[in-house]
C-alpha cells in the first residue's frame, strides 16, 4: 500500500525540524553548565550569616519574587530548631533589608543568577559546601514550592532521619501504573521503584553518611548538565538523582508512602471519602477535573460509590503526583506536612480548593500560608479571567 504523499511531507518536516534542533540541544547539553560556571557564576554572591556550623546542613532554594517571606523564615527557624545549619540560596537579589534578616538564620547566604531551576540552585549550594560534606551527618535539600512545616503534621527531618537510608524523600513519583479520567474505574493499584521515571521530589531530600562519604555524589553536583528547560530539568535532576541513587545501590524510601494510598481511603468514613473527593486538584489536567462530578453524582447506597471513588482519588495521584493532587488527604490523615503553592498559580479550581484547605489550617502558620496563598491567587487572577473569557477553560 502506497504512503499518502501529505504523510511523507509531514514526517520529512518533522525530520527536518527534528535535525534543525539537534545543534542547539547539543550546545545546551554541553555547554551551559561550563557557560554558568565561568561566565554567569562571577555575577554570584555570598554572605556569611550568624548561624553556627552544624553535623547536619541544610541547602535551602528562595525564589522571593516578594520578596524574604514570613513562610520562608518559619522554615528556617524549624531547620534550626532541629539541629540543621541552612545555606540559603536565592535565585533572586534580596533587598538589603531582606538580606539582613535572612542573614540571622542561616549560616550562608548565596544570591546567584536565576539558571537551571533549582537544581542549578541546589548545585551551588551543595558545591559551596562540598569540602565538608564528608564529615557531615544529613544532608537536606528543600525549596519554597511548599509551605513548610504545617501545624498539626509530623516532623518531616525527624521521620526521614529515622527511616535509617541513605536517601530519604517526603513522597515519591511515577511509582504507581499511570491512569487517566476516562480509564480510572478499572484501575489496578500497585507501587513500584522500577518505573524508569520514578524518582522522590526534590522540594524535599534528605541524605545520609554513605552518600555524603561518596566521592561520586561530589561528582553528580559538579558534572551535573543544567539546562533552562523545565522538563529537562526534572529528567536530569529529580529523576536523575533518584536513578543515580538507585544505580549505585544506596538505600531509600519516602516519608508518604504512595503505596499505602488505598488502605488509607479504606479506613475513611463515606462522608469523609466524599469530602477528598470533592477536594482533589488537577493542576494541569482539568479532564480530571470534569470527571469529579461523575463520581460526586453516585449516591452512597450505590455499591459502586466507593469503589469507584477510591479509584477516582488513586488515579489523581498517578496523574498528578500525590503531593500535587491530595493535599485534604495528605496533610490530615497523613499528616504530611508540606502543601505545595503551585496549584494557586495553576488553575482557578486548583486555587479553589487549596484556598479552602489553607482556611483550615490552625494558628499563626494559618494565618502567614493564608496571606501568601491570597496573594498568589490575586497575582494569577488576570489570568484566569482571560482564559475563561477565551474559552480555553483551565479546569
Amino acid at each position: 500500500m502506497s504512503v499518502p504523499l501529505w504523510k511523507v511531507k509531514r514526517e520529512l518536516v518533522r525530520l527536518v525540524l527534528q535535525i534543525g534542533g539537534l545543534p542547539r540541544r547539543l550546545i545546551w547539553y554541553y555547554g551551559a553548565t561550563p557557560f554558568y560556571d565561568r561566565i554567569l557564576s562571577k555575577q554570584r554572591q555570598s554572605w556569611v550569616g550568624e548561624q553556627e556550623a552544624s553535623s547536619k546542613m541544610a541547602v535551602m532554594v528562595i525564589y522571593p519574587t516578594d520578596g524574604l517571606l514570613d513562610s520562608h523564615a518559619l522554615t528556617l527557624r524549624h531547620l534550626a530548631e532541629n539541629g540543621y545549619a541552612s545555606v540559603v540560596v536565592s535565585n533572586l537579589p534580596l533587598s538589603s533589608d531582606d538580606r539582613d534578616r535572612v542573614l540571622t538564620h542561616c549560616a550562608h547566604y548565596i544570591e546567584r543568577p536565576n539558571f537551571g531551576y533549582d537544581f542549578g540552585a541546589y548545585r551551588d549550594g551543595v558545591l559551596s559546601i562540598s569540602d565538608k560534606l564528608p564529615d557531615l551527618d544529613r544532608l537536606v535539600l528543600t525549596n519554597d514550592s511548599a509551605w513548610y512545616p504545617l501545624p498539626n503534621t509530623s516532623n518531616w527531618l525527624r521521620e526521614a532521619e529515622k527511616l535509617n537510608v541513605d536517601l530519604a524523600g517526603a513522597v515519591s513519583n511515577y511509582g504507581t501504573p499511570r491512569s487517566n479520567h476516562a480509564s480510572f474505574r478499572t484501575l489496578r493499584w500497585a507501587y513500584s521503584t522500577d518505573h524508569p521515571n520514578f524518582h522522590y521530589c526534590s522540594f524535599a531530600l534528605s541524605f545520609g553518611l554513605n552518600i555524603l562519604k561518596s566521592n561520586a555524589f561530589r561528582r553528580f553536583w559538579s558534572d551535573f548538565q543544567m539546562d533552562n528547560d523545565k522538563s529537562r530539568v526534572v529528567r536530569r535532576g529529580e529523576i536523575g538523582l533518584t536513578r543515580w541513587v538507585i544505580r549505585n545501590g544506596f538505600t531509600h524510601d519516602c516519608t508518604c508512602k504512595p503505596e499505602t494510598l488505598p488502605d488509607v481511603l479504606e479506613n475513611l468514613t463515606d462522608d469523609r471519602l466524599r469530602q477528598v473527593v470533592q477536594r482533589t486538584i488537577f493542576p494541569e489536567y482539568p479532564l480530571g477535573q470534569a470527571a469529579k462530578k461523575s463520581v460526586l453524582d453516585v449516591p452512597f447506597d450505590d455499591p459502586e460509590w466507593r469503589p469507584l471513588a477510591t479509584r477516582y482519588v488513586l488515579m489523581a495521584a498517578t496523574v498528578q503526583g500525590t503531593s500535587y493532587a491530595l493535599p485534604e488527604l495528605t496533610t490530615k490523615e497523613m499528616r504530611f506536612p508540606f502543601l505545595k503553592k503551585s496549584p494557586l498559580r495553576l488553575s482557578r479550581a486548583g486555587s479553589d480548593i487549596s484556598l479552602d484547605i489553607i482556611a483550615e489550617i490552625p494558628g499563626r502558620t494559618g494565618k502567614i500560608v493564608l496571606q501568601e496563598a491570597n496573594l498568589l491567587r490575586q497575582s494569577r487572577t488576570t489570568k484566569y479571567d482571560a482564559l475563561e473569557k477565551s474559552g480555553h477553560h483551565d479546569q
